[in-house]
């Protein structure tokens, strides 16, 4: 697990082109739930679909969930695919979907993108479910996308860095948070895999 955090932490820095945001991180993953500093999201592969997001709230779950798309794979083209564009698509498919969790609850389709080995995965997961018993689902508000980079690994089939800036609303307060973040991606069974992922967050105004 060190070796894999330690090839992440250098290309973080890579994709940052600067130094990672001093945020007080130790390039774990940050708490992306409601009550934390740090946040994450999608924007569905360039969908607009803020206002479907903006069904989030105090509802139900699986009121939510029925009311908000879930992200498309077709929006992620060639993430079927065995190749190191595929690996890019498929990670910002996970971070879309990841997002879709925050706003519905839904953690099904989340479990089935990652391998056992990423803890933080596993954490993000129940993080959503902590959200979801809480009714604290989030509203996207706005996604800027800064942009992807493949980095070669050692540990990793590909890992893939990905940099987004997040507009949302969570019981009633807004944030804009920039994250940076890597992937490191695993072709398993016909599919990309999230194996391991660190990310340095940072709010913005």
């Amino acid at each position: 697990m060190f070796a894999a955090s330690a090839a992440l932490m250098l290309a973080l820095s890579a994709c940052g082109g600067d130094e990672p945001p001093d945020n007080g991180l130790d390039g774990t993953m940050p708490d992306l739930s409601t009550s934390s500093d740090n946040g994450g999201a999608s924007d569905n592969g360039g969908a607009d679909n803020t206002a479907a997001s903006d069904a989030g709230g105090d509802s139900g779950g699986e009121d939510l969930a029925a009311s908000i798309p879930a992200p498309d794979p077709a929006d992620y083209p060639g993430m079927d695919q065995n190749t190191p564009e595929g690996a890019e698509q498929a990670f910002k498919y996970y971070i879309a979907v990841l997002i879709w969790a925050h706003q519905t609850g839904d953690t099904q389709t989340l479990s089935e993108l990652s391998t056992d080995n990423c803890s933080k995965c596993a954490s993000l997961i129940d993080e959503v479910k902590a959200i979801s018993s809480e009714s604290s689902y989030w509203s996207t508000k706005g996604f800027d996308e800064t942009g992807t980079a493949i980095h070669e690994s050692n540990t990793f089939d590909h890992e893939v860095g990905y940099i987004y800036t997040l507009t949302y609303e969570s019981q009633g307060a807004s944030r804009k948070v920039e994250t940076n973040t890597i992937g490191g991606m695993v072709w398993l069974a016909d599919s990309w895999k999230v194996d391991e992922m660190i990310s340095e967050s940072k709010d913005v105004t």
